[in-house]
């Protein structure tokens, strides 16, 4: 069943500000789609962790089928296999100018 959309203004003028998905517990959505709007320039970052504090690359795949990438620096949506992770997170990597609207939807089970 899919749930509501969850979305968060991201500062993209602000190095490192960061939109987490997940609460810290395995119960995080086995799949989910990521939507990034909004004007904004900047470089932002798909990142997982298993403990809340060692964050990593996370490869997210763009719904148009291109090859995934771990950053983004346009709006667009990508999938994201978040099966083994207690956190998601879109990050400010690279930072610049404007707000990025950051949408997720999840699919359970």
């Amino acid at each position: 069943m899919a749930a509501a959309p969850e979305s968060v203004n991201l500062d993209c003028g602000t190095a490192d500000a960061t939109v987490v998905f997940g609460d810290g517990s395995p119960n995080l959505a086995s799949t989910f789609g990521v939507q990034i709007e909004g004007s904004w320039t900047a470089t932002l970052s798909f990142e997982c962790t298993i403990d809340g504090s060692h964050w990593h690359s996370l490869l997210a795949s763009p719904c148009d089928g291109s090859t995934g990438v771990t950053s983004t620096t346009n709006v667009g949506m990508w999938w994201i296999d978040s099966t083994a992770w207690t956190n998601v997170r879109v990050r400010v990597s690279s930072s610049n100018t404007g707000t990025a609207v950051v949408s997720r939807r999840h699919v359970e089970g």
